[in-house]
């Protein structure tokens, strides 16, 4: 009799939750049916049972999905309604659907995968770490019983450092509980974590080695090692510095390589991007971030992104990895005044490198990713240490170049087929709204242009000099298609950064103590007798 009661209750739930996705069903009915399933779920005593059952993979995606609400809906709401022995038979009873009742990782649902990891979550938010020690140890097997396991164990491990960090959308007291039993087991936990990323780049690679981009190898390895980069993301955001260097540094050794693998390098550069932002300060990861292998990889990324049709994946990748530049330049910068401080400053390895990288991603053709770097430029221009640096000193020419043609204003890029115009068009919906964020971002470029005219002000001088005598030299230039000189008129807009970059090159120039008097006089008898010449 029970065993047909169930069986009747299954049927009930599927005819209800298939009116629910009924287009042909009625307002009234579906409002019936949906009523039906709520009800369901806050009173009956089978949820459970028929939970168990609608979850089982011989059920269409929407069935299953409708069990498993179920069955999150019992541990989230009904925990404490149950005794010792249910809660028991619930726990073994998920673990049983983790190991047996998913389809292979390749085809299985995401929001199946998703359901499942948060009923596991929602038992650990109340039985963990006091009533089920053994959870964590219970884990790797799950892990090693196949793909699908080992992605939804890592999902489990995602979900729950979300509602514990990053939500908190739980009772404070079993928060700190969970807290306190992360950090006791943490380095047991990122060791697991860290192993099954060793696994699975091993795997990756030899994938990518033995089989074609579409084989179902290559699918399943990248699949979980993207499983596990997105778990170390949400950990890397709030432990400790030492565990994020765990056994000698072995996550950035690999972050680094794997910034190069297309379908890898964008959760790979959120972690580095994570990292290099945090805002707590240790001197043990100074070597790490300035290496030479950090360099490299940083900047060949970024390079082979840049190379790339422009899309939006890359471009996400190429402000994550900016992000890490400008992050690395706050750290060095703190650590560097740090250890001034103390008595031996220690300017970082390949610093010179470093300033490359960022001087690539100031020059870049997106007005949003130079803009990033800008608040970096001014923090070195600002610090006594970094802007007397020979290395800082050695690149000033070239970012005065920069400057000359960032702050040209483009006339509405999406007119004219370029790096830029494509960028414009994923940046902004409209040409007032880039003119806006225009008159910000050249004002940014100039207070800089001031910064480096007190560092060094001939250099800005000589550069002003330069460009003023070029574009005197010039004929004019009109808009593409007009015959006169409009506000989108090369020239125009030419002269127009021209006067605004001579405003912050040029006073304390000639207010210093040997002022070029003579190149200034010369420069001003030619602009008075420039007379305007059109391009034939």
């Amino acid at each position: 009799m029970c065993a047909l009661h169930l069986d009747s209750t299954v049927q009930k739930l599927i005819h209800s939750v298939n009116i629910t996705m009924d287009p042909s069903a009625s307002h009234q009915q579906r409002t019936e049916a949906y009523h039906f399933c709520e009800e369901f779920k806050e009173s009956s005593p089978l949820c459970v049972e028929c939970g168990m059952v609608l979850a089982k993979t011989v059920y269409p995606p929407i069935i299953r999905h409708f069990g498993l609400q179920i069955l999150e809906h019992c541990a989230k709401f009904r925990w404490l309604d149950m005794n010792p022995q249910q809660k028991g038979i619930f726990k073994e009873a998920t673990i049983s659907l983790i190991q047996t009742g998913v389809k292979d990782i390749l085809s299985e649902e995401i929001f199946i995968k998703d359901g499942l990891s948060r009923i596991m979550v929602e038992m650990i938010k109340k039985e963990w770490p006091q009533r089920w020690e053994s959870m964590l140890t219970e884990l790797d097997p799950l892990a090693k019983s196949g793909g699908t396991q080992c992605e939804l164990v890592l999902l489990i491990l995602l979900r729950l450092v979300e509602d514990v960090v990053a939500f908190q959308n739980f009772d404070q007291k079993r928060r700190k509980d969970i807290v306190t039993g992360l950090n006791q087991n943490m380095k047991e936990l990122l060791e697991f974590i860290y192993g099954m990323l060793k696994v699975h780049w091993e795997m990756y690679k030899q994938a990518k080695a033995n089989s074609s981009a579409n084989s179902p190898e290559m699918k399943v390895a990248c699949k979980l090692t993207n499983a596990t980069l997105e778990t170390i993301a949400a950990f890397a955001e709030w432990v400790t510095l030492p565990m994020v260097f765990l056994n000698d540094g072995y996550l950035s050794q690999t972050l680094y390589e794997l910034v190069m693998e297309k379908e890898l390098r964008n959760n790979a550069a959120e972690i580095l991007s994570i990292i290099f932002n945090r805002k707590d300060r240790d001197k043990q990861p100074l070597d790490f971030m300035f290496s030479k292998a950090a360099m490299i990889a940083i900047l060949s990324a970024a390079q082979t992104a840049s190379a790339e049709p422009v899309n939006e994946q890359n471009y996400i990748f190429l402000k994550k990895i900016c992000r890490c530049v400008t992050g690395m330049g706050f750290q060095m910068t703190s650590l560097w005044e740090t250890s001034e401080a103390e008595g031996e400053p220690k300017k970082p390895e390949n610093f010179t490198e470093y300033l490359r990288a960022l001087m690539a991603f100031t020059s870049h053709a997106s007005v949003h990713l130079s803009q990033m770097t800008l608040a970096t430029w001014s923090l070195f221009f600002r610090t006594p240490i970094i802007a007397e640096d020979p290395g800082l000193v050695e690149v000033l020419p070239i970012f005065l170049k920069v400057v000359t043609v960032q702050a040209q204003k483009v006339g509405d890029p999406s007119l004219l087929p370029s790096p830029k115009a494509e960028y414009f068009q994923m940046d902004f919906d409209s040409e007032d709204e880039f003119m806006s964020f225009f008159a910000t971002y050249r004002s940014l470029f100039l207070e800089l242009v001031r910064y480096v005219n007190g560092l060094q002000p001939l250099l800005t001088f000589q550069v002003a000099e330069a460009w003023l005598k070029q574009t005197l030299a010039e004929p004019l230039r009109y808009e593409p298609g007009k015959t006169v000189i409009t506000n989108n008129s090369p020239s125009l807009l030419q002269w127009d950064a021209l006067t605004t970059f001579m405003e912050s090159a040029v006073p304390r120039t000639l207010r210093g103590v040997n002022p070029p008097i003579q190149e200034g006089e010369e420069l001003l008898k030619q602009v008075i007798i420039y007379q305007t010449t059109i391009m034939k």
